[in-house]
């Protein structure tokens, strides 16, 4: 799961829409590594499903208490062809098999926070916390406030319980 806490003041540009992304790459020869990145994405999607409800009752309550509000709750879950596009491209672009590609994927379930700014920090800080007393792993955080890119914010990866 990927958590992006932003500040209220943040203007940013997401795109959950194809005619805005970049063209996928390695189409053309053999469907096999296509029908392979559905089997896979299907499979990431299944095990992820059942547990999003929790995920996202366990990311709200933190990010409420904070004053904030969860943003783009629609898109909480990958679509198929998305998750089945990003592995096969990355497999693609990387040299790796699809289950390689599969593998690293952390993105299938995806939640945006926004929190005021006079509360960010702990509020960062606190979500950290929250999850972990939960029984999530919570790795990799980031801040992409520096890089400028459309998404600027502290970036958590964490694992549910169940390992999701």
């Amino acid at each position: 799961m990927k958590i992006l806490v932003r500040r209220e003041t943040a203007m940013s540009f997401a795109c959950y829409d194809r005619s805005c992304a970049p063209p996928p790459v390695g189409h053309g020869g053999s469907s096999k590594p296509h029908i392979k990145a559905h089997k896979a994405a299907g499979a990431i999607l299944s095990k992820a499903s059942p547990v999003a409800p929790s995920i996202t009752r366990d990311v709200q309550g933190v990010i409420k208490r904070n004053g904030g509000e969860m943003v783009g709750l629609e898109h909480q879950l990958k679509g198929l062809p998305s998750l089945r596009r990003k592995i096969h491209d990355k497999a693609q672009t990387r040299g790796q098999t699809i289950e390689e590609s599969a593998s690293k994927v952390t993105d299938a379930i995806r939640y945006t926070g926004v929190v005021p700014t006079a509360k960010y920090g702990k509020a960062v800080k606190e979500i950290q916390e929250s999850l972990k007393k939960k029984g999530y792993e919570v790795f990799d955080v980031e801040n992409h406030w520096a890089r400028g890119d459309a998404y600027n914010g502290v970036h958590m990866l964490a694992k549910h319980p169940s390992g999701a």
